[in-house]
């Protein structure tokens, strides 16, 4: 009976070539540039495990605002430059570990 199984197999993949099964491809990182207030300046990497930093965090007492699952980069920048009330010099998000981007 294992026959019929590999030939029913072999057969619908006959009539179903791989094209038909559309698959997720990676995306490239894209920089955001619709802002007239901020320019992307580059990608940075946390100090909190460089040596003589003593874990402090890279913008350490800085603002900050979360939206889980619904921060964007129009909404951090939007905040950043006076949506807060205040109009900040630098804006920037980061891929939280709980899965939502946070400025």
């Amino acid at each position: 009976m294992a026959w019929a199984h590999t030939y029913f197999t072999l057969l619908v993949l006959a009539f179903f070539p791989s094209g038909l099964f559309p698959t997720a491809k990676a995306q490239k990182p894209v920089a955001y540039t619709d802002s007239s207030q901020y320019s992307y300046q580059g990608c940075y990497r946390e100090t909190t495990d460089i040596p003589n930093t003593n874990g402090a965090r890279a913008l350490d007492d800085g603002k900050s605002w979360v939206e889980p699952e619904f921060m964007t980069v129009p909404k951090c920048l939007g905040y950043c430059g006076g949506g807060s009330g205040e109009v900040y010099n630098f804006a920037g998000l980061e891929y939280s570990s709980a899965g939502a981007p946070t400025i």
